[in-house]
């Protein structure tokens, strides 16, 4: 017999926290490639307004080819 308190494992708080923690992590890449598109998408369809508005972006717009 043992005294005192039972303590479960080192690798069995790890492994029951591992499942939730890689889908939080998984759906923070997937959000922050969807709003890093978002962003790309936006600064190309409103390119012209983003040159008028920031002038030096035209340089970044033609070192891109998208001018």
């Amino acid at each position: 017999p043992t005294h005192g308190p039972s303590h479960p494992s080192p690798a069995e708080p790890l492994a029951a926290a591992a499942v939730p923690r890689s889908r939080g992590l998984a759906a923070a890449w997937l959000l922050s490639f969807v709003l890093l598109g978002i962003a790309v998408w936006a600064g190309l369809h409103w390119r012209a307004e983003v040159m008028q508005a920031w002038p030096p972006a035209a340089r970044l717009y033609a070192a891109l080819g998208f001018v």
